[in-house]
């Protein structure tokens, strides 16, 4: 996957543990205190010393496992506070002008996705030689340039668990707020994944299947990729 980018603050508002904290868990959604310990080469206690700090400004929160008389662990995940340490490019004013649009014009605001979608699909096609992983390799390039930081698992051994499908991971959204506000964003995006995927797939099809969606509460999205045959 590539790195995922954190948006410069004083170092003393966020200390370089802190941060790799923050990055290590928009990568992997949610991690107890000893594995994020492992990760990063530090001691648990450290550890908890910085959670509780970041905890206590919001950035992080935890959900409770384990059952019995045991220890129940804690496992750790962001907060939507967190989201504005990470690139949203011009979000803000994209949400007040979608809301411009929709109130006057809202056919004029599903043309325009339908043709940033189009766009994308375009350029896919544009660059590709018909390989299927030619194509999954642009289409990880477009959303990281946009700061989607996504990451393909391979279908041969990375798989994720469900007939080894290839699956796109979108471990950040830049424009979750503007989602939120207008969800048939979303919809746009699954079609344009399923038409790039089309053109890695000359003469047979695309099924695409969305497995996880932050309007839905999950902590990332992610769509399973997986070709067909004419007879599928």
């Amino acid at each position: 996957m590539a790195a995922i980018a954190l948006r410069e603050v004083p170092r003393d508002e966020l200390l370089n543990t802190r941060r790799k904290i923050i990055v290590t868990l928009k990568q992997n959604g949610e991690a107890t205190a000893a594995a994020l310990a492992e990760s990063l080469f530090v001691t648990v206690s450290a550890i908890r010393q910085h959670l509780g700090r970041l905890a206590s400004e919001g950035l992080i929160g935890y959900r409770e496992i384990g059952r019995g008389p045991g220890r129940r662990r804690r496992l750790y995940s962001l907060t939507a506070t967190a989201d504005v340490l990470f690139p949203n490019g011009y979000e803000s004013m994209a949400r007040r002008l979608a809301d411009f649009v929709a109130g006057r014009a809202p056919e004029l605001l599903d043309q325009f996705f339908q043709q940033e979608a189009a766009g994308q699909v375009a350029e896919i096609a544009a660059g590709t030689d018909g390989r299927m992983d030619a194509v999954l390799g642009l289409m990880v390039s477009l959303f990281e340039r946009n700061d989607f930081a996504p990451q393909l698992s391979s279908p041969h051994g990375d798989g994720d668990g469900a007939g080894g499908d290839p699956l796109l991971t979108l471990f950040h959204c830049p424009i979750l707020a503007l989602s939120r506000d207008h969800p048939q964003i979303c919809a746009y995006e699954a079609r344009a994944i399923h038409d790039m995927a089309m053109a890695g797939q000359p003469g047979g099809g695309i099924d695409v299947e969305r497995r996880a969606w932050r309007l839905e509460g999950q902590l990332l999205c992610s769509y399973a990729i997986r070709p067909t045959k004419d007879d599928d």
